[in-house]
């Protein structure tokens, strides 16, 4: 496992920051993940000690919940760059427009910032992080899912033509067209790796905790049984090994520092 700890006050979210380090023990254990749960375990123990506001980083058309179905006393906002696409949230929900690599918004502070195969997208990671702690409030948290470069159908997207790249998966996957539901967008995989040079990074952005929960299976040869079985093996072999350039996704998790 690879983590990144420091020193740092007392966090009224220390228990939240609790039960991600036990998922994370038992999500790398049983190499199975549902984000969603995840994500509303984290929220659900959070809005449990007080009011809480979450921001939802790329959330666009298709944000993680609906609003309506999370606890009391939690307030959702959805973010993405491009305005269109928060108009087709279907929710009654705050909505922010701006770049997740850019100039601080005009953004009440948040207790919790995530997001769901986004972080591989955008083109300035450091941008990413200064900007989450500059919105973030004391002790906030971040929890990001993400796919990592060096699993080779990543690989293989990273160095393909983005035009060929993006033909590719919307011939294998219908509804990620345009005019779908998961339209494809360009992918850089800045800091969207299993090198634990990514997490010290954060400590000099404002975060005094960032670890990392490991998966190294994907799904893209299911189709392909043979391929599958020995992409499961590998998987199986490598995490053994810690060999974390290896994994196929991550999510990333941390505490924004409290001074």
């Amino acid at each position: 496992m690879t983590s990144m700890t420091v020193d740092a006050p007392a966090s009224n979210q220390d228990g939240a920051l609790a039960f991600l380090d036990a998922e994370k023990a038992r999500i790398e254990l049983d190499a199975r993940l549902r984000f969603p749960d995840l994500a509303r375990g984290l929220i659900e123990r959070m809005a449990a000690v007080r009011p809480i506001r979450v921001l939802e980083i790329g959330a666009g058309r298709s944000p993680l919940f609906d609003p309506a179905t999370l606890p009391a006393g939690v307030t959702y906002v959805i973010q993405d760059v491009i305005a269109e696409e928060l108009e087709l949230c279907p929710y009654a929900v705050e909505r922010a427009c701006f770049d997740a690599c850019g100039p601080v918004p005009d953004l009440a502070p948040v207790d919790l910032v995530l997001s769901r195969m986004v972080a591989e997208h955008l083109p300035d990671a450091a941008g990413f992080y200064r900007l989450q702690a500059a919105v973030m409030t004391p002790g906030a948290l971040y929890l990001h899912l993400h796919p990592t470069l060096f699993a080779f159908p990543f690989l293989l997207n990273y160095m393909l033509p983005s035009a060929v790249a993006e033909w590719i998966v919307e011939t294998l996957y219908p509804h990620r067209r345009a005019d779908g539901q998961e339209p494809v967008f360009p992918a850089h995989y800045n800091w969207c790796t299993g090198l634990e040079r990514e997490l010290d990074r954060r400590r000099a952005l404002g975060f005094d905790r960032a670890e990392r929960i490991r998966l190294f299976r994907h799904g893209y040869y299911v189709g392909l049984p043979p391929l599958d079985r020995l992409q499961r093996r590998w998987a199986a072999f490598a995490c053994a090994q810690n060999w974390n350039l290896f994994t196929a996704y991550a999510v990333d998790y941390g505490r924004r520092a409290a001074r």
